[in-house]
């Protein structure tokens, strides 16, 4: 759709572009003008859940991302070697297939995108309400340990904007 296309679509819905600070409320409203029915959306919800991570937590991460400029060319230039780098595990389904090499590559792929993104992570074994904080590293090694049938208690993370200053 072009932008001609776009204004002429929210012109016959008597809505305009400058009612939408967000691209995802835009592309939420041309959905619905042009499909009659809301986004769902809600299949989200359980992914991030799945994970560990709040509702809160997701609201303040999707701020944190709104402030982020995804203009910059120094910023895409990162993103687009880590992009690279990953395209090297495009193919694996289980984190058993991979190497040890692989498995450190991963682990400094995220690394720098919490740094890019400037994001403070911090990973729990869970059990229950209780909850054991571990390093990365840590991690790995107890879901390795499922490799060799050792049961493992479910893992969660907090993922955090870093305060600018």
């Amino acid at each position: 759709m072009s932008y001609e296309e776009l204004i002429v679509l929210l012109e016959q819905n008597e809505d305009s572009i400058d009612n939408y600070e967000y691209i995802e409320d835009l592309g939420s409203a041309v959905w619905y003008y042009l499909y009659g029915e809301e986004v769902d959306d809600s299949y989200m919800d359980g992914q991030f859940h799945d994970i560990g991570l709040t509702e809160e937590e997701m609201e303040r991460l999707a701020e944190h991302f709104m402030e982020i400029d995804f203009e910059d060319p120094s910023l895409l230039e990162k993103l687009e070697n880590l992009s690279e780098r990953m395209m090297a595990f495009e193919n694996f389904e289980v984190a058993t297939e991979l190497s040890a090499e692989q498995v450190a590559e991963l682990l400094d792929i995220f690394t720098q995108i919490t740094k890019i993104f400037q994001l403070d992570v911090s990973f729990y074994l869970a059990d229950g309400a209780e909850k054991e904080p571990v390093s990365i590293s840590s991690l790995i090694a107890h879901l390795s340990w499922q490799r060799t049938g050792k049961r493992c208690r479910a893992f969660c993370w907090e993922c955090t904007p870093r305060e600018s200053g």
